[in-house]
């Protein structure tokens, strides 16, 4: 989604913590434009199982760290 030629950090995540990361980007000022001239690269995950390898291959490509995106589930007490 969001990819330049010099990127070296990326961040992997899907569904509603794609949109999340988005938006935590923007909060702190980082628009596509400026994550492509820092170095940051982002996917979007469309299928978490099994994971497409060769489009995340690519994606890890020339990175030096990638950093995962989960969204948190809440469990339900039945207490």
């Amino acid at each position: 989604m969001i990819e330049g030629p010099n990127d070296r950090f990326g961040i992997i995540a899907s569904g509603k913590a794609y949109n999340d990361t988005r938006q935590a980007l923007l909060d702190l000022g980082l628009d596509d434009a400026t994550c492509r001239r820092v170095g940051i690269r982002l996917h979007k995950v469309a299928v978490v199982w099994p994971l497409e390898a060769q489009g995340t291959r690519e994606f890890a490509q020339g990175l030096r760290e990638i950093l995962v995106v989960e969204e948190k589930r809440r469990s339900s007490s039945t207490s």
